[in-house]
């Protein structure tokens, strides 16, 4: 990686769960390529933790991008109308 999170030693976030309801889960991990519903594509730098409310939330940039970091809530990727999908789903 580069430097970013680069000590993320988490779970194995690679799988999709269900959620009560079945409502599909994205479990990410750093490296995973996903891709907004307005068509942007973006590269998962790690998973990290808000200091004040311990809310787990997802830093990733644009895959092709000037390396500008984004940071969502990791509930916003699990929304039942979803706003992101890992690139190479259907």
């Amino acid at each position: 990686m580069d430097g970013v999170c680069d000590d993320y030693t988490g779970r194995d976030r690679g799988r999709w769960d269900t959620l009560d309801g079945g409502v599909k889960m994205m479990d990410l991990k750093p490296g995973d390529i996903i891709q907004h519903y307005k068509g942007g594509v973006y590269v998962v730098k790690c998973i990290a933790t808000h200091t004040e409310t311990k809310e787990k939330m997802v830093i990733y940039k644009r895959f092709n991008g000037n390396g500008e970091l984004w940071a969502r809530p990791e509930a916003m990727f699990n929304e039942k109308i979803p706003r992101f999908k890992k690139f190479d789903e259907k």
